[in-house]
This record gives structure tokens, C-alpha cells and sequence, in this order.
């Protein structure tokens, strides 16, 4: 960047920077040590801090990625707990659902398993659904489906005519893109490509059932009932009435396999767990701050210190008391923003790596934590900025003392 600046002619032959720039091009080894750590602790505490407050603020839009699943037999049991609790269901959604992973093999989806445990991000994802229960679920109409014939609801624009399941052939007769892909970022993060795959009816769910089961065997997926209740209610009464559908299930939860869930019990917990988190960010960001202020302030003493000489020099040579003063500054400003400048550009760089991780912990908001991040890089700043205003007039005074 200095070497940049030294070309640039119109910057660099003014007395202020020309005098500032060579003397920190010709310090750059000692300069350099002492920018680096700089930057990197700038960016630790930008990290830590941002991604902690992502998460604690996010909770709600994690919340809202998470469905209680249900069985068949047990839904009548659910709603009967809910009317005996004395609450009232505001919603309701039930349908059957099928998933499995795949990977794209010369245009056609293998079912491999050895492929699909070692292909990483490059495993596309299969959910199942009858038109009837995409109806629920989408309020999407699906025409009429023969037996060889499906319907996608995708992600990413795709024209596929016909999808290859391990050498089975479907006709792909419509093509629909979720209009809000914002719901399934976690997922496109994750995965090369997902897709909703729309059957005619059970039957037809239960064919593609068989053809994985037969090649996954005991890792094979299930086709699940998914029942989704909505509930009035204030927060205790919400608990409760979850405690009472646990009690009422019994031993049925262990006898088929059931995961029931509750939001507001989950929301509690999670500001348990991200509350820990967010202290956590929060130690750390200060921790490494205060480690960063020691070294900036050793820095302008040090540095101080080493100009003191160079600078009575500069003077004894021609240059008046307030040419020498305006190339303190410039020098003291380029030294002290750059690093800050260098971290939030690492941290920009870094965005899309810590979006992903953050995605493994539930949070998909990008504009959420785009937020987070942008707010803890002013808050930063601005210590930043406290700092240099206070370290800087010690470096004046060692240096003014002979200027």
C-alpha cells in the first residue's frame, strides 16, 4: 500500500506525506510487525463480538426454523391435550414427508451411499410430498400426475425435463421456483442443489420409499407425518400445555419414535445457551481489545521515541515547525487506521465462511447478521478512535519535545 502510494505523485510529493510515507516505507519491517498483530486482533474482536450477537439477537429467526414432528397415531392424542389445557389451535398443518440425499452423477442422481458420505456440500437433497399435501403446505395446485411423472419446487432456476433416480426415469411436467428462497439459505449453503419432488399420491411416495430403502437399508430415510400446531396463549400457558401433550403421549414417544417439540420451552433454552455465547464473544472482544490499546500505546511510545531524532533532523534541514508537525500527524493517522481498515476488509472477506457457520447453529438472517457485523465495526471504530485521540498525545509530547 505504501509502494501505491509513493506512485501516486499527486499524493505523494506534498511535503506532509512525502516525508511520512518514505519514513514508513523505510521502518516497514519494525511498522509491519506491530500493524499486523494490530489487524488481527481488530479482526478477533470484530469476529467474536459480531458473530455472538448474531446469534443472541437471532433467536427468534432460529425459532422459526424449527417444527414439532408427529406420528399418525398420536395426532388425535396432541389435539386432545391442547382442548383439555384450554387452549385453542390458531393453525394447524399436517402432512406426510419424505426426505432423502443423493448425488448428481453424469446428470442422474445416485443413490450411493459411499459417494453421499464423502461428497460434502456437493449431496443434493430430496423432499417428497403428495399434490395433496403440497396444497397444504404451499397452497400450490398441482395437476393430475401419471405414475412416471413428477412436479419440482426448486431453489436455483433449473430447466430439467426428466429426473434420474438410480436409473429410474421421471417426467418432470412442471417446474415451480420458491418465490421467497430466503427460508431455504441454510439448505442452498449446505447442500449443490435441493429439491421438493411432487408425487401423485402415497403410493407413489411409498415407490420412491422402496428405492431408497433398498440401497440404504438401515440408513435409510422414513416417511414421516409432520404435525404442526399453533396455539393461543401467553408464554406459561404455552409450557404447560406442552407438558400435558408429553404426559398425554406417555410411552407412545418411545414406541414410535416420536420428536416432539416445543417452541416456547426451545426459546427459553436458547437464550440459556446464546446468552453464554454472547458473554463469551463479549470476554473475548474485550479481552483482545485491551490487549490491542497495550500494543497501539506501546507502539506510539516506542515510535515516538525513534521519530524524536529523525524529525529535530528534518527541522535543522529546512523544514518549518509546521510542516514537520502536519507530517506527524499524516504519519500518525496512516499508521493508526490502517489496521482497523485491514480488519473490517477480513472481515468482509471472511463473510460468507461465518454466514455458513452461523447456519450450522440455525441462524440464516444475512441481513440480520450483516447488521450485527456492520454495528460492531462502528462501535469498534469508535473505541478505535477514543484510542488514538488518547495514545496520540503522547506521541506528540515525546516527539514535541524536540520539534
Amino acid at each position: 500500500l505504501l509502494k501505491i502510494l509513493r506512485r501516486n505523485k499527486g499524493y505523494y510529493y506534498q511535503t506532509k506525506h512525502f516525508t511520512s510515507v518514505s519514513g514508513m516505507i523505510y521502518r516497514m519491517k519494525q511498522n509491519a510487525v506491530g500493524l499486523a498483530n494490530i489487524c488481527i486482533l481488530s479482526t478477533m474482536v470484530l469476529v467474536a463480538v459480531s458473530t455472538t450477537v448474531s446469534l443472541y439477537v437471532g433467536i427468534e429467526d432460529i425459532m422459526k426454523e424449527r417444527y414439532p414432528p408427529a406420528e399418525d397415531s398420536i395426532a388425535p392424542i396432541v389435539e386432545k391435550s391442547v382442548k383439555e389445557s384450554g387452549r385453542k389451535i390458531r393453525h394447524e398443518e399436517d402432512y406426510l414427508e419424505l426426505y432423502f440425499a443423493a448425488i448428481k452423477d453424469q446428470g442422474q442422481y445416485s443413490l450411493d451411499k459411499e459417494k453421499v458420505k464423502t461428497a460434502g456440500d456437493r449431496v443434493s437433497g430430496f423432499v417428497v410430498l403428495t399434490r395433496e399435501d403440497c396444497k397444504k403446505k404451499y397452497n400450490e395446485e398441482i395437476p393430475e400426475l401419471a405414475e412416471n411423472e413428477v412436479a419440482l419446487f426448486t431453489i436455483k432456476k433449473t430447466d430439467m425435463d426428466t429426473l434420474v433416480l438410480e436409473n429410474r426415469s421421471y417426467h418432470v411436467k412442471e417446474i415451480k421456483q420458491f418465490q421467497n428462497t430466503e427460508d431455504f439459505e441454510t439448505i442452498a449453503d449446505m447442500m449443490d442443489e435441493y429439491y421438493y419432488v411432487i408425487v401423485n399420491d402415497v403410493q407413489d411416495m411409498e415407490r420412491l420409499w422402496q428405492l431408497q430403502k433398498d440401497i440404504y437399508q438401515e440408513n435409510s430415510s422414513s416417511i414421516s407425518r409432520q404435525v404442526r400446531l399453533d396455539i393461543d396463549g401467553d408464554s406459561e400457558q404455552k409450557k404447560e400445555c406442552f407438558e400435558n401433550i408429553k404426559t398425554a403421549l406417555g410411552p407412545e414417544q418411545a414406541k414410535a419414535r416420536i420428536l416432539i417439540d416445543s417452541r416456547q420451552s426451545n426459546l427459553d433454552e436458547f437464550y440459556q445457551i446464546y446468552g453464554g455465547f454472547l458473554f463469551l464473544g463479549l470476554f473475548l472482544g474485550i479481552l483482545f481489545l485491551m490487549i490491542t490499546v497495550l500494543i497501539i500505546f506501546y507502539k506510539q511510545i516506542s515510535e515516538g521515541y525513534d521519530d524524536k531524532e529523525r524529525f529535530s533532523i528534518m527541522e535543522k534541514v529546512g523544514m518549518s515547525n509546521d510542516e514537520v508537525k502536519a507530517t506527524i500527524r499524516s504519519q500518525v493517522r496512516t499508521v493508526f487506521f490502517l489496521p482497523i481498515l485491514m480488519a473490517a476488509i477480513h472481515v468482509g472477506m471472511a463473510f460468507p465462511m461465518i454466514k455458513r457457520l452461523l447456519s450450522l447453529f440455525g441462524l440464516s438472517n444475512t441481513a440480520l447478521f450483516a447488521g450485527c457485523m456492520a454495528g460492531t465495526i462502528l462501535v469498534f471504530a469508535l473505541i478505535y478512535l477514543l484510542v488514538f485521540l488518547k495514545t496520540s498525545k503522547t506521541y506528540y509530547k515525546i516527539v514535541g519535545e524536540q520539534v
